[in-house]
C-alpha cells in the first residue's frame, strides 16, 4: 500500500476529481459539481464523457475513475439500484487499493451502518443486484465487499430530507 500512496503523489491525474451517483440524487450531485468546478476542480461524471464508435462507454468510465485523484461517491438510499453505480464503485474501490487513489463518499439520507449491512432503503435494492447477478455470486461477491469498504472510510453524512 505504501507504494500506491507514494506513485499517487507522482501520478500526472487527468482530473482532480470522479463523481459517481445514482440519476436519483441528481439534484445534489449538480450542486456539489458546480461548487467543485467554481473553485476550478477538474471534475468528470457520466455526462462529461465523449463517446465514439471504437471505444466501449465503460472503458472510457474506467479510464476516467483510473486518472482521477479523488472518486467522490454519493451514496444515496437508491445507489444501489443500479448494476452501473454498483460497478463504477467496485471499480474506484479498486483503484484506490492498487494505485493510492482517495475516496471520499457523502453518504446522503443513508447512515454507515445500512451501506456497510446492505439494511433499509439501501438493503432493499442491494438485494435487487443479488436476485440480477444470481448467475454470477462472484459479482455480488466483489459489489458487496466494495460497500463495506466504502462505508468503514469517514466521509459526510447529509440528511436534507
Amino acid at each position: 500500500m505504501a507504494s500506491a500512496s507514494s506513485s499517487s503523489l507522482t501520478r500526472q491525474w487527468e482530473y482532480d476529481v470522479f463523481l459517481s451517483f445514482n440519476r436519483e440524487d441528481e439534484s445534489f450531485a449538480s450542486e456539489l459539481y458546480d461548487a467543485l468546478a467554481e473553485e476550478g476542480i477538474k471534475i468528470c461524471r457520466d455526462d462529461d464523457i465523449v463517446l465514439d464508435k471504437e471505444t466501449a462507454l465503460w472503458s472510457k468510465i474506467f479510464t476516467a475513475i483510473e486518472n482521477s485523484r479523488f472518486s467522490v461517491i454519493i451514496l444515496y438510499e437508491k445507489y444501489a439500484f443500479s448494476d452501473w453505480c454498483l460497478e463504477k464503485l467496485a471499480k474506484i474501490v479498486e483503484c484506490q487499493n492498487e494505485i493510492g487513489q482517495t475516496i471520499l463518499p457523502v453518504l446522503l439520507d443513508v447512515y454507515p451502518s445500512e451501506v456497510r449491512n446492505q439494511t433499509g432503503k439501501f438493503g432493499e435494492a442491494f438485494e435487487l443486484q443479488v436476485e440480477y447477478f444470481e448467475e454470477n455470486l462472484e459479482v455480488v461477491k466483489k459489489l458487496r465487499a466494495a460497500l463495506i469498504e466504502v462505508s468503514n472510510i469517514p466521509g459526510w453524512i447529509i440528511h436534507h430530507k
